[in-house]
Order: structure tokens, then sequence, then C-alpha cells
């Protein structure tokens, strides 16, 4: 997730299939995507991070885009691996040097 700053909590204000700004004292993250897939789960955890990391978030709002907040699981592009695995996956890829 590629994130710019404003004020002291990042936003991505690209195509990305998530986004986070602050207003308020709140972190709104959005899903701009109704399928969760690889990439939307690591920008779930970046923003997710980035918005505990800033001391004047005080509540984290998730919200989606469009009609549908989300469709759920893509298995295709997982391959039929579980939502589980995925998320070890992406863990021992972060903790990788």
């Amino acid at each position: 997730m590629s994130l710019r700053s404003k004020g002291s909590l990042c936003y991505d204000s690209s195509m990305a299939t998530v986004t986070l700004e602050r207003r308020g004292p709140a972190a709104w993250i959005t899903l701009r995507t109704p399928a969760i897939d690889a990439a939307v789960v690591r920008s779930l955890r970046d923003a997710c991070e980035a918005a505990a990391g800033d001391s004047a978030v005080r509540a984290i709002v998730l919200t989606g885009e469009g009609d549908t907040f989300s469709s759920g699981w893509d298995w295709r592009a997982f391959g039929g691996e579980s939502p589980a695995a995925v998320v070890e996956r992406i863990q021992r890829e972060r903790a990788s040097p």
C-alpha cells in the first residue's frame, strides 16, 4: 500500500483496494473491492497498524465503498488455500529478513 502522510496518520490516495484516512479522532479504513485477496489482507494489516500507531486515533471504522461491503474470500486468488493459511503465510513473509 503506497502511503502518504495526512497529519500524523497515513492514507492511500491511489487506486488501491484499501484506503485509510483520519476524520477527527477516528481512522476510517475503506475496502474499495468486494473480494478479499492477499493484497487486501496485507493492506488491511498495514492500515490497522498505521491507525494503531497514531496516538490521536480513538476509534477505527471499517467500511466498504459502493453497494457491497465485502463479498468475502476470493478462493480463485488463493487456489483454494484457507484464509487462516494465507494470513499465516503473510505473517511469515513479513517476519523474514
